[in-house]
């Protein structure tokens, strides 16, 4: 199942454009949409949004970073590692003192495993995320982010 997808990357700046699904009333619930949320917050670059200057794990510009320099897993790993991070503290701070249900209720993610090709220059990172209530698998790579 498609959770979120990437629908282009720009060359000039490499901002990333991404699109949900819409299905039923075009609103999820549970883990999936603790997920969106996750993989939104981790996907955004701290600074881009005007409102919330601090949001963002960043993930994709500091793996672009990290492959611009070198292409050792050992930084590609530490650059998901801090994203992931980051993101993690960002989405408990947000949810901090809101009554959700357990299903919406973020617990943690950890990155589950990171494929490097260092061929083309990607990564592809899987992380579980964990709810009150269970948890979900998602899978970032070039060709979006999928739920296996």
């Amino acid at each position: 199942m498609l959770d979120l997808y990437i629908e282009t990357i720009a060359e000039e700046d490499g901002r990333v454009t991404f699109q949900f699904p819409r299905a039923g009333n075009g609103q999820v619930t549970g883990i999936e949409r603790i997920a969106q949320k996750f993989i939104k917050i981790l996907l955004t670059t701290p600074g881009s949004d005007k409102f919330f200057p601090n949001l963002g794990g960043g993930i994709d510009s500091i793996l672009r970073k990290t492959f611009s320099g070198s292409t050792y897993e050992d930084d590609v790993e530490s650059a998901a590692l801090s994203s992931v991070s980051a993101a993690k503290s960002q989405m408990k701070r947000i949810q901090a003192g809101q009554s959700l249900p357990r299903k919406e209720v973020f617990i943690d993610a950890q990155i589950i495993f990171i494929n490097i090709d260092k061929s083309s220059l990607s990564a592809e990172i899987g992380i579980r995320i964990v709810t009150a209530e269970g948890s979900s698998e998602v899978v970032i790579s070039s060709g979006g982010v999928t739920q296996p």
